[in-house]
């Protein structure tokens, strides 16, 4: 993710703010990118993001601005967003070109200064692009980080405790909410206007994508006939500026966005994630056979575990606090400062419901708290005996009721209901943090972050999607052959969409697989073999916190603490254990401890 902060403040000159504000861009530790920064009479922003970043920057002759980092493109036609035509947008349109840009798709941010001094800033309209921002007496600060807007004296770090019980909650924050309590998050698709000379800051709320379109396809074969054009139409946007690689899983998100890809000439270089005798990359790499690509895999990461933690605590910073998630993106050498495709958010449009679904639960509140809104965080029960202090206690009910009312506000629609819940309980937290951090060091190319294709898959019929049904349909229909390879992925079904007489009793042959790859690694390979790497940072994760856990005696309740930690990681045969309930809560405490410990680290 690229960093920028951004200050206005009427009552400083832009030599003053450049000379007294410590404008911070926090970065990965190590990380080498491109810095700069830009003025007008009131306000000063400054960047640093890496070479694969898209960037583009306006100056008026009359000392205003325009700053676009990523990605944006047109609704009605597939023409990128530059920074000048932003800069004219605003300057003649104002608040209704807000509107226009909460249509456009992509990942991206934006910060215009008119001519004026008014500003106006917003984001992707999925939400994903981090933007945090604090309005205080006579200015307004905005930032990827929350830490760079500690800059300001006004501005009160202390823990938010509702914020604070949300990030455990549902290992993030749908909301305007962060850990602390002067920083506010932009919310999903929303803009901010700021009048200076009166310290003015206005919100405004657009629509979400997809949110007002209506079902108009009941027919499973027109549905997938459908999606399939929009499919075509959303790779073929997004790919207009070529990708140089593409992060190949085992599921059938990055199959399927690789398919059109190919199919429109791109020939990306495939990398998939972890040891090439694991299923998925067997499964991955029968894939690009089939297309003729060249694949490699990353392999497990060789660095310590306490130095991926330790780069983990500081990343997380930039976040404003912390994930369910560990994986050292800076070690990624195969992807590193390339334009990357990947299938990311396509399983959020397809597929809200994965397994059986009673008519009682679809469309229930207990059906969303549990499938997606605290299914990947601390169960509201547990996090209230986990503090000791009362004010966060207490903080855990309102937190939970905030959430509901929240919910309440989604379509009635029950699987509308569902969508809205795992695009903003899940996707915002869990997506968006793959891709800014991922964002340093590669920029993916993400197809499925696209306003007209969500639009037109909101239009069939809810029912379509469960097990995802539209999805498995539009592929066989789509490239049947690749639809033979098996699925092997934590959010796919495994096994191939289409059964053949060759791919009929394909387990056993990828055990055969396997051990020759295994075999030949042992024979011929000079390699390093480390087990259970990402279970080892975890552990390293549960140590730091647990031998920092008198820092944070005063909030919880270390009895409690030490008693849910209890079996973190237990060891299978030496196998990575298949992600749990109470694993998701650990590891989220874990990161939570480390947090509360580091925060105020340099």
């Amino acid at each position: 993710m690229p960093s920028f902060s951004f200050v206005s403040d009427k009552e400083h000159t832009h030599v003053e703010l450049t000379k007294h504000n410590d404008l911070q861009c926090i970065v990965p530790e190590g990380f080498k990118g491109i810095q700069g920064d830009v003025n007008s009479r009131h306000s000063h922003l400054k960047w640093h993001y890496g070479l694969q970043t898209p960037f583009d920057l306006y100056r008026s002759a009359a000392h205003g601005f325009a700053f676009l980092i990523g990605e944006a493109i047109a609704e009605n036609s597939n023409m990128h967003l530059s920074a000048e035509r932003l800069f004219g947008l605003i300057s003649e349109h104002k608040d209704e070109a807000t509107v226009k840009l909460s249509r456009f798709s992509g990942f991206f941010a934006w910060i215009v200064v008119l001519n004026d001094e008014t500003v106006y800033c917003g984001s992707d309209p999925f939400g994903l692009f981090p933007i945090y921002y604090f309005h205080s007496k006579n200015s307004l600060s905005i930032a990827t980080s929350l830490r760079a807007l500690h800059d300001n004296p006004e501005y009160n770090q202390a823990i938010d405790p509702i914020g604070f019980c949300r990030y455990l909650l549902e290992n993030g924050c749908s909301s305007h909410r962060t850990l602390e309590k002067s920083g506010k998050r932009l919310n999903i698709a929303e803009s901010i206007r700021y009048q200076p000379q009166s310290n003015q800051l206005n919100l405004t709320q657009h629509p979400y994508p997809g949110e007002r379109a209506s079902k108009t396809i009941q027919d499973l074969n027109e549905a997938a006939t459908f999606s399939i054009e929009a499919t075509h139409k959303a790779v073929e946007r997004h790919t207009q500026r070529s990708a140089d690689t593409c992060l190949l899983s085992g599921g059938l998100d990055s199959r399927q966005v690789l398919s059109i890809a190919h199919q429109l000439g791109h020939r990306p270089r495939c990398v998939t994630l972890g040891v090439q005798d694991s299923y998925e990359a067997i499964n991955a790499r029968k894939v690009t056979q089939n297309l003729k690509l060249q694949w490699e895999c990353t392999g497990q990461f060789g660095e310590p575990a306490h130095q991926v933690v330790d780069d983990e605590i500081h990343l997380s910073s930039l976040g404003g606090g912390f994930n369910g998630l560990l994986f050292p993106w800076s070690q990624m050498k195969e992807l590193r400062n390339t334009r990357c495709l990947t299938g990311l958010y396509l399983d959020v449009t397809y597929g809200p419901f994965l397994g059986e679904i009673s008519n009682d639960s679809l469309g229930s509140y207990s059906f969303a708290q549990s499938t997606w809104m605290h299914h990947f965080g601390i169960p509201p029960e547990t996090l209230s005996l986990l503090f000791k202090d009362s004010t966060f206690k207490e903080a855990v009910n309102a937190a939970v009721s905030e959430a509901r009312t929240e919910w309440q506000s989604f379509s009635e629609d029950p699987y509308e209901q569902q969508w809205h819940t795992i695009a903003r309980y899940r996707a915002r937290s869990h997506h968006g943090n793959i891709v800014w951090k991922n964002a340093f060091h590669s920029w993916s190319v993400i197809p499925a972050l696209d306003v007209p294709f969500t639009e037109a898959i909101r239009s069939i019929d809810g029912k379509w999607m469960i097990n995802r049904i539209l999805q498995h349909k539009t592929f066989t229909k789509m490239n049947p052959t690749l639809a033979a390879i098996p699925l092997e992925s934590g959010s796919s079904q495994r096994g191939p969409l289409i059964t053949t007489k060759r791919n009929k009793h394909y387990r056993p042959l990828q055990k055969l697989e396997r051990y020759g790859i295994r075999l030949t690694d042992k024979l011929f390979s000079s390699r390093i073999h480390l087990n259970d790497t990402r279970a080892q940072c975890w552990k390293e994760a549960e140590r730091q916190g647990m031998n920092q856990i008198d820092k944070i005696s005063e909030v919880f309740d270390i009895d409690e603490v030490k008693k849910h930690m209890k079996g973190f990681y237990v060891y299978n045969r030496g196998k990575f254990p298949n992600p749990n309930r109470e694993l998701y809560s650990q590891r989220l405490l874990a990161g939570g401890i480390c947090w509360l410990a580091n925060r105020h680290a340099k």
